[in-house]
């Protein structure tokens, strides 16, 4: 699980909780990624990719077009969190990741209904309708 240094604490927990191995990138650098991904380029586990779209604690913006583009290039599984972007941004407040191309790219996104739409619940869609 290749992971942004500053993810939110569920994901953390999600990834111990699962066993997986946990190899942190520095916050949103993508050439830190790069080096990692490739560093492991010949290990045969599948590789996922993990980051919030928008932090949280900072609002620091992923650079969408790169990850996507590393993730492409690594076959890496893409997993964001949009529960800070869901309802504020992208088209029609349907999140950052419906600003980029991932439909070459195996992914999931995951939302949530409890921060900027004011109720409860979550979505994980599989596109945008």
């Amino acid at each position: 699980m290749f992971f942004d240094k500053l993810n939110h604490a569920s994901l953390y927990e999600a990834i111990f909780l699962s066993g997986a191995e946990l190899v942190r990138y520095h916050h949103l650098d993508m050439g830190n990624l790069s080096t990692l991904l490739q560093k492991y380029s010949h290990d045969s586990r599948p590789k996922f990719i993990i980051s919030e779209t928008i932090f949280g604690m900072d609002g620091d913006v992923l650079p969408l077009e790169e990850i996507a583009s590393l993730a492409l290039a690594h076959e890496a599984f893409l997993y964001l969190d949009e529960a800070h972007a869901t309802g504020l941004m992208g088209p029609d407040g349907y999140g950052l990741s419906t600003t980029v191309d991932l439909k070459n790219i195996p992914h999931l996104i995951m939302g949530t209904f409890s921060k900027a739409l004011g109720c409860s619940g979550g979505m994980w869609p599989a596109h945008r309708v």
